[in-house]
């Protein structure tokens, strides 16, 4: 007498399962939608750093001498004369801004030619430095959870 095993498909479990399979081996490819996440959160921190005057992730960009202000009509915003700065950091789009979004990196930043002035100071023209661009190691690992949160969605398709 022999003895034989029959498998069935019940429920037709095996074209599922390639299915979600594909959707697996697809998702390190289409990392597009997460990437342009990582990016809208990239300008949200940008938002942050410009409405706290600095203050994320610590200290506080040096305020404004009184000849600045009474140069910038009474404002004491920092950094913020026309927007343009402040919306090439934080705005989809805006005059500019540099942002490349792909599978494999986000790239955000400014061409304004005020940026690196302000960034990096000019000590000899007696302007302080005002990191414009502040990240935090926190930032890197919610990113990092939103591409395997991606990565894990595609595997419960």
């Amino acid at each position: 007498m022999s003895l034989v095993f029959i498998l069935k498909d019940l429920n037709e479990s095996v074209p599922k399962e390639v299915t979600r399979l594909e959707h697996m081996g697809q998702a390190p490819n289409t990392l597009l939608p997460v990437m342009t996440r990582i990016a809208e959160d990239m300008m949200r921190i940008e938002r942050a750093v410009f409405s706290s005057q600095g203050r994320r992730g610590g200290g506080s960009w040096k305020p404004l001498k009184p000849d600045t202000i009474k140069r910038k009509g009474g404002s004491t915003q920092i950094l913020v004369k026309t927007g343009e700065l402040r919306a090439s950091l934080t705005e989809p789009g805006a005059t500019y801004q540099v942002l490349q979004v792909s599978d494999n990196r986000v790239l955000l930043g400014t061409d304004d030619p005020v940026a690196a002035h302000h960034h990096f100071g000019a000590p000899g023209a007696g302007v302080p430095a005002r990191p414009l661009i502040k990240l935090l190691p926190g930032d890197e690992i919610r990113w990092n959870k939103m591409i395997a949160e991606h990565l894990v969605r595609a595997h419960r398709v």
